[in-house]
C-alpha cells in the first residue's frame, strides 16, 4: 500500500474537520449575538445548538457550558 503523506491522512482530514465545524459554530453565535442581542432567546438557541454539537463530539465541558449558558440568559430575560 502507498504511504499517504499527513496532509493526506484521514486523521487530520477529521481533525480539520472538526475544527472548521467548531468555528463555524462559535461564528454563528457571534453573528446571533450581533443580530439579536447577547441577553436574547435567539442567543440561548444558538447556545443550546452549539452545545449538542459539542455532545456529540464528546466534548462534554464546552458542551455542559453552552448548556449553562443558554440557560443563563433564558433567566435573565424571564424564560
Amino acid at each position: 500500500a502507498a504511504e499517504q503523506s499527513w496532509p493526506d491522512c484521514k486523521l487530520f482530514q477529521c481533525y480539520r474537520a472538526l475544527e472548521t465545524g467548531e468555528k463555524v459554530y462559535n461564528s454563528y453565535i457571534k453573528l446571533i449575538e450581533d443580530l439579536y442581542h447577547t441577553q436574547s432567546a435567539e442567543a440561548s438557541s444558538a447556545y443550546y445548538m452549539v452545545g449538542g454539537y459539542y455532545f456529540e463530539q464528546e466534548q462534554f465541558q464546552k458542551s455542559l457550558a453552552c448548556f449553562m449558558k443558554a440557560l443563563f440568559i433564558l433567566n435573565q430575560i424571564g424564560k
